[in-house]
C-alpha cells in the first residue's frame, strides 16, 4: 500500500479484527452495524480501543428507505447513550453511478439472477423519469452516533 504507508490490511471481522489490544482511539463503521453481532462487536471494541476510546457509526438514510430501520434497530441495541448528529447530505448520481448504487445493496439481484435485467430496466426508468441535466438527486440524511465504550 505505497500511497498509504500508515495503513495496513488485516484479515478479520468486526467481531474479531486481529488488531492489537488498546491501540485505537476510535472504531468507525459506516452503514454496517446492523450486520454485526452487537455483543461480540462491543467486546472487540473494548479490547482494541484505548481507554476512553469512541465507537462511531454512520448511516446515510433516504427518507422512506429501509436503511433508517436498520440504523435505528442496530444503534438501539448497540449504544446506551450515544451522541447523535444528523445533517442533510444530498447525493447526485449520473446514470452509471445510479446503476452502480442500485445494484450494490444486499437485497438487489445479482447479474446471474433471473430478475436482474428487469431490475436494471426499472432503475433506468427511474433515472429517465427523475434526472435533471443527466443527474438524479437523492436527499440523504446522514446520522452519526458516537459513544465512549467503558
Amino acid at each position: 500500500m505505497a500511497p498509504y504507508p500508515n495503513a495496513a490490511i488485516v484479515d478479520g471481522t468486526a467481531e474479531a479484527t486481529a488488531l492489537p489490544e488498546h491501540n485505537a482511539d476510535a472504531v468507525i463503521c459506516a452503514q454496517a452495524l446492523h450486520w454485526f453481532d452487537a455483543e461480540a462487536f462491543r467486546a472487540e471494541c473494548r479490547r482494541i480501543l484505548k481507554p476512553g476510546g469512541f465507537v462511531i457509526t454512520v448511516y446515510n438514510n433516504m427518507p422512506g428507505g429501509s436503511s433508517g430501520e436498520y440504523c435505528q434497530q442496530s444503534t438501539d441495541v448497540f449504544f446506551t447513550h450515544p451522541a447523535v448528529r444528523e445533517f442533510p447530505n444530498p447525493i447526485f448520481y449520473n446514470r452509471d453511478g445510479w446503476l452502480a448504487y442500485m445494484t450494490s445493496h444486499s437485497h438487489d439481484p445479482l447479474p446471474t439472477d433471473p430478475g436482474y435485467a428487469a431490475h436494471i430496466a426499472e432503475m433506468n426508468t427511474v433515472f429517465d423519469r427523475e434526472n435533471v441535466d443527466d443527474k438524479i438527486r437523492r436527499d440523504v440524511v446522514t446520522k452519526v452516533y458516537s459513544e465512549r465504550i467503558p
